[in-house]
């Protein structure tokens, strides 16, 4: 296996309470300028490793990829510098701005789904998996896989938990590899 060296965390040259559209009046655009160069260049970084990863498809990267323009491009609109400093900023130190991030955030939720009973998610089909859920809400059928359960317990906001039996999430189980054979994600 391949060690990565790890490097230091990426530190805002801002106050970090100062990204925003009130915070950012108290600098000079030279200033402002020159923070956005620093973000830009690691949010491009951070967009072309997500590019070359397994999250590629994410939503972070479409949302964030071409959306840093040079500072030519911006010219001398200072209200878009900072629109666009503030952009960059959350993205940098949103945990899914890094593949390391969205392995972390995949993992933990592989690890809350596996808690609940989903012994069947895993790294492989968890991909997958969100997607065929993403497929039920559309259709609205979110709730139908939840009551296969015989168990299925009604909360006072009318949301059904998802602790079902055994046998249901094994027909659950069943449902998700039936999806996967139709759609041929096998």
């Amino acid at each position: 296996m391949v060690k990565h060296r790890s490097r230091a965390p990426f530190t805002l040259g801002l106050d970090p309470a100062a990204y925003n559209p009130t915070g950012l009046k108290s600098y000079s655009t030279s200033e402002l300028k020159t923070e956005y160069s620093r973000l830009r260049r690691e949010a491009e970084d951070r967009l072309r490793k997500l590019g070359r990863s397994e999250f590629r498809d994410s939503e972070a990267y479409r949302r964030n990829v071409g959306q840093f323009p040079t500072l030519k491009d911006l010219g001398n609109d200072r209200r878009a510098l900072e629109r666009k400093l503030i952009d960059a900023q959350r993205f940098i130190m949103a945990k899914t701005s890094s593949a390391s991030g969205q392995r972390e955030i995949r993992r933990e939720n592989i690890n809350t789904l596996k808690a609940h009973g989903y012994t069947w998610v895993n790294t492989r089909n968890f991909k997958d998996f969100t997607e065929y859920m993403e497929e039920l809400r559309a259709k609205g059928a979110t709730e139908e896989f939840y009551r296969t359960s015989a168990d299925a317990e009604e909360m006072p906001d009318g949301e059904i938990t998802t602790r079902a039996s055994k046998a249901s999430r094994e027909a659950q189980r069943r449902a998700f590899e039936a999806w996967r054979a139709e759609t041929g994600r096998k």
